[in-house]
Parts: C-alpha cells; sequence; structure tokens
C-alpha cells in the first residue's frame, strides 16, 4: 500500500443467534486526500440520514430511500468526480431496531474523515 491508498476492513463475529459485522475504511498514510475527505464525508451524511429514520416497523425501502435522498441532495454540490461516481453507486448499513428506534451496536468508533484521522495518531 501505498500513499492516496484506502484501505477496507471488515470484522465479523457471531455469538448466540447473533451475527453482526464492522466495516471501515482508512487512509493508508492516516490522511484522506481533498477528493476522499469530501466523499467519506459525503458518506457519513447519508448514513446518518439512514440512521435517522430506522424505526421499529420501518421498512428497508424507508431507510434506503432516507439514504438515497441525502446522497441526491449532496450530489448537487459534490465538487470532486470520485464523490459523485460514489454517490452514484452506494448501496446500505444496518443497525439493530427498536422500539424506541435505532441502536448504534458500535459506539465508539470513528465515523468521519477527521475522527478517523486522530485514531489513527
Amino acid at each position: 500500500m501505498k500513499s492516496g491508498d484506502l484501505v477496507r476492513l471488515d470484522v465479523g463475529c457471531e455469538w448466540s443467534h447473533y451475527q453482526g459485522d464492522l466495516g471501515q475504511t482508512i487512509p493508508a498514510s492516516g490522511h484522506f486526500s481533498n477528493d476522499q475527505c469530501e466523499t467519506w464525508n459525503i458518506f457519513v451524511s447519508a448514513y446518518h440520514a439512514g440512521v435517522a429514520a430506522l424505526r421499529a416497523g420501518a421498512t428497508v425501502d424507508v431507510v434506503f430511500d432516507a439514504w438515497r435522498n441525502e446522497l441526491t441532495r449532496q450530489r448537487l454540490s459534490a465538487r470532486s468526480s470520485m464523490a459523485q461516481c460514489a454517490i452514484d453507486s452506494w448501496s446500505d448499513r444496518m443497525f439493530l431496531i427498536t422500539n424506541d428506534g435505532a441502536q448504534l451496536l458500535t459506539p465508539g468508533v470513528p465515523y468521519s474523515a477527521k475522527e478517523i484521522e486522530a485514531a489513527m495518531r
């Protein structure tokens, strides 16, 4: 790997009939390029929009529509071709859905470009 490369980590677990995984994308150099930073932050914004739609009884379509609507909103101002291409190809994420909303199963995991870079120091 070299500076400019991104590394995708995907770790899974299984315990007592529960299966889950955590994925994270980090820059090999410890710092995102401007295009990578823009792209990743758009992803995080869409991720949070999808999370906000998670409720008991919410359909996959409702959550995905929230995700897609945020990506569409971000697409209008995306500057880099990397971000524009990524917006055109992204899909979904998962949470535990309870009667009170979504429960994040991976608290403390850095998501934004700034948080990931800080964790790598």
